[in-house]
């Protein structure tokens, strides 16, 4: 008897997004499907770490990582983070992004279907560059056909989706997207936006699909 597991696939479930001044942003975002997981990417205007944390539903989120961005111009040193929550709450809830001071703030979110409810994320990273008309994040996935999530920042103009790159929203200077489809077999993917010339930098996770229950690939008749 040979017992044989099978990858759910991943969907797309919901964006929603938020601005505001202060030292808290409410975003509502409602969360539907099965194996759901939550990505909430954070942008403020200061050249300080000030998020003290990320909520949904009143339940902590996980800070995946954060970067900063390089310093001259008029990004300088500027914020991007990247927070998750696996299984997070069904229906309407709020994400509640606090700070510590009262900046100018960004909340981008992206929800998805059929992934994995522990191990998360599947990989990360974070990078930034000074300048470019274009910029590419890249991470190595560990899970077969896992996708690729990454908020994204330009300091030029709005961030438009390339290679491995698929907008969920965007509004001047930042945006969060995905890979909008798997990465099979597991390994090294880049996702790459186009903008003006501009500062970058960006926080990108690989998040792993659910797994079928074990079922059994050989029949045994006895006659």
């Amino acid at each position: 008897m040979e017992l044989k597991q099978t990858n759910l696939a991943i969907a797309f479930d919901a964006v929603s997004t938020g601005t505001t001044t202060g030292t808290a942003l409410t975003i509502a975002h409602t969360c539907t499907g099965a194996d759901r997981i939550l990505f909430v990417s954070v942008h403020t205007n200061t050249t300080t770490d000030v998020i003290t944390g990320v909520t949904y539903g009143g339940v902590a989120m996980t800070r995946v990582a954060e970067q900063q961005a390089t310093s001259g111009g008029a990004g300088n040193l500027k914020w991007t983070y990247l927070y998750m929550l696996v299984a997070p709450a069904s229906g309407a809830n709020n994400i509640v992004i606090s700070a510590s001071s009262s900046i100018p703030m960004w909340g981008y979110s992206t929800s998805y279907t059929g992934a994995a409810q522990t191990g998360q994320p599947d990989s990360t990273n974070s990078a930034n560059a000074a300048s470019g008309t274009g910029f590419t994040i890249t991470t190595t996935t560990v899970a077969d056909n896992s996708w690729v999530v990454a908020g994204i920042r330009n300091y030029a103009a709005n961030v438009v989706g390339s290679t491995n790159y698929t907008v969920r929203s965007a509004a001047f200077p930042i945006a969060i997207g995905d890979s909008n489809g798997p990465k099979t077999p597991a390994g090294s993917i880049g996702q790459t936006a186009t903008s003006s010339d501009g500062q970058w930098n960006g926080v990108q996770a690989s998040f792993a699909p659910a797994v079928a229950a074990s079922t059994n690939s050989n029949f045994f008749q006895f006659m």
